[in-house]
């Protein structure tokens, strides 16, 4: 034991806890000398780290779950009724395939963690007890004191939820936990205020009016795994490989990779954007130049 008197002490310089990581807020640094060429895209570093918290009304068999990147800063916010089989929240899952999942005590033996389990990377798993589980009430505080902004307002999407609290109290819920969680983690000051918040939905059209009506078809999991879109079964050493993502993949930066995994899992009904997007694509191809130089100024 080291007694106060200790001249030790003297020399001992005191440290404080700044903030505290996990699999799913962790970010790899880059060496500069790596950025600089280009050479940050690493294939095991393609997907989005997606944390994700659920919670579950066994009465109704109603999700509330909330998804997050701390890379973008992308809070995505969900409300949905299952059915027997709970197709969509292994639509959920297939489609984001989260590295870090947070679910009520009671919950980690279900049916959804033997899903998440069953993932090709299955997920690291962190249990919220009773205790530690807030309501919708404390949820909307919490919300509100990192949300609003000095003119009293907070974003569209979460005041559309609060002013529908009938059927997002669930989803408001799985928000508030998130919040509370990366005030744990130390970090919720330097994160949730500069976040953007996103609805996810199965349905094509919403009640927040986040997405448009009819613009793209919605792929459940088993069309997504039948199909091999983003994974063939059975591939462990690279978790695309084989896939379709991985045949036409050949953007340049994260942020492409993960709008071209977004598109390919919603294909467009949309004949206009559709037709802009090749159009996009065929201008480039035409321009390699301009592509290359583009492609430099991105990275």
């Amino acid at each position: 034991k080291i007694k106060k008197s200790d001249p030790v002490l003297e020399t001992c310089v005191g440290r404080e806890i700044a903030a505290k990581y996990t699999k799913g807020t962790y970010q790899k640094p880059v060496p500069i000398a790596d950025f600089l060429e280009g050479k940050e895209d690493n294939d095991e570093e393609l997907d989005t780290k997606y944390v994700l918290l659920y919670l579950y009304d066994e009465e109704k068999n109603t999700f509330g779950v909330t998804y997050f990147d701390i890379t973008t800063l992308q809070f995505s916010i969900g409300q949905f009724q299952d059915d027997s089989m709970k197709n969509k929240f292994r639509t959920l899952i297939t489609r984001i395939r989260p590295v870090e999942v947070l679910c009520e005590a009671k919950f980690m033996k279900s049916d959804m963690s033997k899903m998440l389990r069953s993932s090709p990377i299955p997920p690291t798993f962190s249990n919220i007890t009773a205790q530690e589980k807030i309501d919708y009430l404390a949820s909307k505080d919490i919300i509100e004191f990192y949300l609003k902004s000095e003119s009293g307002k907070i974003p569209k999407l979460i005041q559309k939820a609060m002013e529908n609290s009938d059927n997002y109290s669930l989803a408001l819920s799985a928000l508030g936990n998130s919040i509370k969680y990366l005030q744990f983690l130390m970090i919720a000051d330097k994160t949730v205020p500069l976040a953007e918040f996103y609805e996810y939905s199965h349905e094509r059209s919403t009640t927040l009016g986040d997405r448009q009506k009819n613009s793209a078809m919605i792929l459940d999991a088993q069309a997504l795994e039948n199909l091999e879109i983003l994974e063939v079964q059975g591939k462990l050493s690279r978790i695309h490989e084989g896939s379709l993502l991985h045949h036409v993949d050949r953007c340049s930066t994260k942020f492409g990779k993960r709008l071209l995994k977004k598109w390919i899992c919603s294909p467009l009904f949309d004949d206009k954007k559709l037709i802009g997007r090749h159009d996009a694509v065929e201008y480039l191809v035409k321009h390699d130049t301009l592509l290359n130089k583009f492609k430099k100024k991105m990275r």
